[in-house]
Protein backbone atom coordinates (compact mmCIF):
# COMPACT_ATOMS: atom_id res chain seq x y z
CA UNK A 1 0.00 0.00 0.00
CA UNK A 2 2.47 2.81 0.89
CA UNK A 3 4.51 1.89 -2.73
CA UNK A 4 1.41 2.35 -4.15
CA UNK A 5 0.53 5.63 -2.58
CA UNK A 6 3.95 7.01 -2.97
CA UNK A 7 3.59 6.49 -6.65
CA UNK A 8 0.35 8.22 -6.73
CA UNK A 9 -1.70 5.04 -7.09
CA UNK A 10 -4.26 5.77 -5.02
CA UNK A 11 -7.04 2.81 -5.78
CA UNK A 12 -4.27 0.14 -5.70
CA UNK A 13 -3.11 1.89 -2.04
CA UNK A 14 -6.94 1.40 -1.01
CA UNK A 15 -7.14 -2.25 -1.69
CA UNK A 16 -3.62 -2.92 -0.38
CA UNK A 17 -4.68 -1.38 3.01
CA UNK A 18 -8.23 -2.27 3.40
CA UNK A 19 -6.95 -6.18 2.62
CA UNK A 20 -4.44 -5.60 5.49
CA UNK A 21 -6.79 -4.37 7.46
CA UNK A 22 -9.00 -7.13 6.94
CA UNK A 23 -6.12 -9.52 8.03
CA UNK A 24 -5.43 -7.04 11.18
CA UNK A 25 -9.11 -7.36 12.34
CA UNK A 26 -8.86 -11.25 12.22
CA UNK A 27 -6.27 -11.47 14.14
CA UNK A 28 -7.64 -9.15 16.64
CA UNK A 29 -10.80 -11.03 16.74
CA UNK A 30 -9.30 -13.89 17.57
CA UNK A 31 -6.47 -12.47 20.09
CA UNK A 32 -8.89 -10.13 21.65
CA UNK A 33 -6.04 -10.00 25.13
CA UNK A 34 -3.38 -9.03 22.36
CA UNK A 35 -2.30 -5.77 22.97
CA UNK A 36 0.08 -6.24 20.01
CA UNK A 37 -2.80 -7.42 17.63
CA UNK A 38 -4.70 -4.54 18.85
CA UNK A 39 -2.10 -1.81 18.17
CA UNK A 40 -1.40 -3.58 14.89
CA UNK A 41 -5.05 -2.70 14.83
CA UNK A 42 -4.55 0.59 15.36
CA UNK A 43 -1.41 1.39 13.35
CA UNK A 44 -3.95 -0.08 10.52
CA UNK A 45 -6.70 2.57 11.06
CA UNK A 46 -4.07 5.08 10.80
CA UNK A 47 -3.07 4.06 7.80
CA UNK A 48 -6.29 3.66 5.91
CA UNK A 49 -6.72 6.84 7.50
CA UNK A 50 -3.68 8.18 5.26
CA UNK A 51 -4.81 7.04 2.53
CA UNK A 52 -8.21 8.41 2.26
CA UNK A 53 -7.00 11.56 3.47
CA UNK A 54 -4.86 11.54 0.18
CA UNK A 55 -7.54 10.26 -1.77
CA UNK A 56 -9.51 13.02 -0.98
CA UNK A 57 -12.06 10.89 1.08
CA UNK A 58 -12.24 12.83 4.01
CA UNK A 59 -15.09 11.47 5.57
CA UNK A 60 -13.63 7.67 5.25
CA UNK A 61 -10.30 9.45 6.84
CA UNK A 62 -12.34 10.54 9.61
CA UNK A 63 -13.79 7.24 10.52
CA UNK A 64 -10.75 5.50 10.23
CA UNK A 65 -8.43 8.00 12.13
CA UNK A 66 -11.39 7.68 15.15
CA UNK A 67 -11.03 4.16 14.99
CA UNK A 68 -7.26 4.33 15.89
CA UNK A 69 -8.04 6.36 18.68
CA UNK A 70 -10.82 4.26 20.13
CA UNK A 71 -8.14 1.31 20.32
CA UNK A 72 -5.23 3.62 21.35
CA UNK A 73 -7.19 5.00 24.50
CA UNK A 74 -8.40 1.71 25.39
CA UNK A 75 -4.71 0.11 25.23
CA UNK A 76 -3.54 3.79 26.84
CA UNK A 77 -5.83 2.92 29.35
CA UNK A 78 -5.06 -0.52 30.04
CA UNK A 79 -1.46 -0.11 30.25
CA UNK A 80 -0.94 3.37 31.71
CA UNK A 81 3.02 3.17 32.20
CA UNK A 82 3.47 1.83 28.66
CA UNK A 83 5.11 4.67 26.75
CA UNK A 84 4.68 3.37 23.30
CA UNK A 85 1.26 3.04 24.15
CA UNK A 86 0.79 7.06 25.06
CA UNK A 87 3.06 8.06 22.52
CA UNK A 88 0.70 6.10 19.90
CA UNK A 89 -2.32 7.82 21.78
CA UNK A 90 -0.87 11.53 20.97
CA UNK A 91 -0.36 10.58 17.51
CA UNK A 92 -3.89 9.48 17.09
CA UNK A 93 -5.28 12.63 18.06
CA UNK A 94 -2.63 14.46 16.72
CA UNK A 95 -3.86 12.59 13.57
CA UNK A 96 -6.99 13.21 14.24
CA UNK A 97 -7.17 16.66 14.70
CA UNK A 98 -5.00 17.66 11.82
CA UNK A 99 -7.96 16.07 9.74
CA UNK A 100 -10.67 17.63 11.72
CA UNK A 101 -8.93 20.99 11.11
CA UNK A 102 -8.41 19.92 7.37
CA UNK A 103 -12.26 19.92 7.29
CA UNK A 104 -13.42 22.47 8.95
CA UNK A 105 -13.83 21.62 12.13
CA UNK A 106 -11.49 23.80 14.12
CA UNK A 107 -13.13 23.62 17.88
CA UNK A 108 -13.20 19.27 17.03
CA UNK A 109 -9.17 20.05 16.22
CA UNK A 110 -8.52 22.21 18.91
CA UNK A 111 -9.48 19.78 21.47
CA UNK A 112 -7.87 16.68 19.85
CA UNK A 113 -4.37 18.99 19.53
CA UNK A 114 -5.09 19.97 23.62
CA UNK A 115 -5.35 16.21 24.23
CA UNK A 116 -2.39 15.49 22.15
CA UNK A 117 -0.39 18.05 24.01
CA UNK A 118 -0.92 16.60 27.45
CA UNK A 119 0.56 13.32 26.40
CA UNK A 120 3.37 14.76 24.90
CA UNK A 121 3.59 16.44 28.44
CA UNK A 122 3.60 13.49 29.92
CA UNK A 123 6.15 11.85 28.15
CA UNK A 124 8.32 14.42 28.09
CA UNK A 125 8.58 15.07 31.81
CA UNK A 126 9.44 11.26 31.77
CA UNK A 127 12.27 11.43 29.12
CA UNK A 128 13.65 14.94 28.05
CA UNK A 129 14.93 13.10 24.86
CA UNK A 130 15.07 15.58 21.68
CA UNK A 131 11.92 13.48 20.20
CA UNK A 132 9.38 13.91 23.12
CA UNK A 133 10.54 18.16 22.84
CA UNK A 134 10.34 18.03 19.39
CA UNK A 135 6.67 16.51 19.46
CA UNK A 136 5.59 19.60 22.29
CA UNK A 137 7.25 21.92 19.92
CA UNK A 138 5.52 20.71 17.12
CA UNK A 139 1.72 20.41 18.93
CA UNK A 140 2.23 24.14 20.44
CA UNK A 141 2.92 25.08 16.51
CA UNK A 142 -0.40 23.69 15.31
CA UNK A 143 -2.02 25.29 18.19
CA UNK A 144 -0.63 28.27 16.96
CA UNK A 145 -2.17 27.94 13.32
CA UNK A 146 -5.22 26.91 14.60
CA UNK A 147 -5.31 30.10 16.71
CA UNK A 148 -4.77 32.21 13.63
CA UNK A 149 -7.33 30.41 11.95
CA UNK A 150 -9.95 30.84 14.48
CA UNK A 151 -8.83 34.65 14.69
CA UNK A 152 -7.03 33.76 18.82
CA UNK A 153 -4.22 36.14 18.01
CA UNK A 154 -3.66 36.32 21.76
CA UNK A 155 -3.44 32.29 22.19
CA UNK A 156 -1.91 32.01 18.73
CA UNK A 157 0.99 33.82 21.07
CA UNK A 158 0.85 31.74 23.92
CA UNK A 159 1.15 28.75 21.92
CA UNK A 160 4.12 29.87 19.49
CA UNK A 161 5.30 31.43 22.87
CA UNK A 162 5.23 28.12 24.53
CA UNK A 163 6.91 26.58 21.61
CA UNK A 164 9.63 28.70 21.35
CA UNK A 165 10.45 28.04 25.30
CA UNK A 166 10.22 24.30 24.79
CA UNK A 167 12.70 24.53 21.94
CA UNK A 168 15.07 26.64 23.73
CA UNK A 169 15.28 24.98 26.73
CA UNK A 170 15.86 21.37 24.53
CA UNK A 171 18.69 23.19 23.01
CA UNK A 172 20.03 24.81 26.04
CA UNK A 173 20.13 21.08 27.57
CA UNK A 174 21.60 19.35 24.62
CA UNK A 175 24.30 21.92 23.86
CA UNK A 176 24.98 21.38 27.60
CA UNK A 177 24.97 17.79 27.34
CA UNK A 178 26.88 18.12 24.29
CA UNK A 179 29.85 19.76 25.94
CA UNK A 180 30.32 17.68 28.55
Amino acid sequence: GDANLALGHDQAAMESFEKAQKIRQSLADANPDSAQAQRDLGIGFNRLGGANLKAGNNDAALAAFTQAMKITEALAKADPDNAEAARDLAIAYFRLGRVNRQVGKPAEAKQLFVKALAVYESLAGKSEDAPSQHDLTTVCNKLGELSVEMEDLKGALEWYGKSVKVAAGAAAKFDNAASK
